[in-house]
């Protein structure tokens, strides 16, 4: 049992590589659309004010991808450090025989493992930051494009907002008027650009976040029960007072390392779904904020054609476009809590069998 739950752990996380990398590899052209329309909304003549909101979402997306990749980056150093702290004591405090190495990932390579430890080694910690590297890349560039997204909704709610502001209304009939619907079109214009920026972003992505989401389900609840089996065999052991102190520091940094270990992993898989279930809520503060800019707007000093217009613009908000993992769960932070809830529930029966 043992044995299948540590197996588990890096299958699944082995599977979202190969899961990650295959959904940029098949979707590269819907891809590359979506990287293209990210340059020609830059290159596009707009007001400052826009360029400022642009910005301002396209800061966040670089907060949210230098915090992947900082997660990503200690998650590599923890690792490493306890994967090599035996190769620096044997160089530093040797000792008779050559301390056990503690792997990075289980594995079994057909040869000699003593014979071969150093190739080995550099194998592990290549194929290790190699796959770190695929999570974070993955993980940013979708993250980055839906804050361009958001950014897009939020320039279309300045507009709509915007829209008679700064104009003094004359009469129905004046060009004003004119200029009123024409900038109100803009907006919805605008509005269903973003709309579709989105739904692209949700065509591309709908079916790997439902496989993704089932995979950090699968592996946080087998982390658990080996992050809770680890602390009941560390307080197991440390009231044993029957081993000799030499073996007793042994076992407890074997012991110690493991559960580290563990608990990272743990981590790693905790901040990767919030990073992607939130990207979902972010989307839904966008719409919610577009519909508020249409109600806040002026719309009442402006003529039946234009006010029709607005109408349509919030009959169009009433079904926003959302992230979803195949239809079947709506990200945003309660299916958030409500994934960390199910693979509690999923922990629990795992430990009582």
């Amino acid at each position: 049992m043992n044995v299948l739950l540590n197996q588990i752990c890096f299958l699944t996380a082995l599977s979202g590589v190969l899961l990650k990398e295959g959904l940029y590899i098949i979707k590269a052209t819907e891809y590359k659309m979506l990287l293209t329309a990210i340059w020609k909304d830059w290159s596009t003549d707009s007001h400052s004010n826009e360029f400022h909101i642009m910005a301002e979402y396209a800061k966040k997306g670089a907060l949210l991808s230098w915090f992947d990749c900082g997660i990503g980056v200690v998650c590599i150093v923890i690792f490493l450090q306890l994967f090599l702290t035996p190769l620096v004591l044997d160089i530093i405090s040797p000792m008779n025989e050559t301390r056990d190495l503690l792997t990075i990932y289980p594995a079994y390579y057909y040869i000699d493992d003593r014979k071969y430890r150093t190739i080995i080694n550099l194998h592990m910690v290549y194929t290790y930051i190699l796959g770190i590297i695929v999570y974070v890349g993955c993980d940013t560039s979708y993250m980055c494009i839906v804050q361009h997204a958001c950014g897009q909704l939020a320039v279309a709610g300045h507009r709509f907002k915007n829209a008679i502001f700064d104009l003094s209304i004359v009469n129905e009939t004046s060009a004003i008027q004119d200029e009123i619907h024409e900038r109100v079109l803009r907006s919805i214009r605008q509005h269903q650009y973003a709309i579709d920026y989105l739904k692209t972003i949700q065509s591309i992505h709908s079916t790997y976040l439902c496989i993704c989401i089932g995979l950090v389900m699968v592996t946080f609840s087998v982390t658990l029960v080996k992050v809770s089996s680890s602390t009941y065999k560390f307080t197991q052991f440390d009231s044993n007072c029957k081993y000799r102190a030499s073996k007793q520091v042994a076992a407890q940094s074997e012991i110690s390392a493991e559960f580290i270990k563990d608990v990272v992993f743990l981590s790693s898989q905790l901040t990767h779904i919030f990073l992607l279930t939130i990207q979902g809520q972010f989307v839904q503060n966008a719409n919610d904020e577009v519909t508020e800019s249409i109600y806040d707007a002026l719309w009442y000093n402006s003529n039946n054609k234009t006010k029709l217009l607005f109408v349509l613009a919030l009959r169009n908000c009433l079904n926003p476009p959302t992230l979803s993992a195949a239809g079947l769960i709506i990200l945003n932070l309660k299916s958030f809590s409500e994934i960390l809830k199910t693979s509690v529930s999923y922990f629990t029966v795992l430990k009582s069998t």
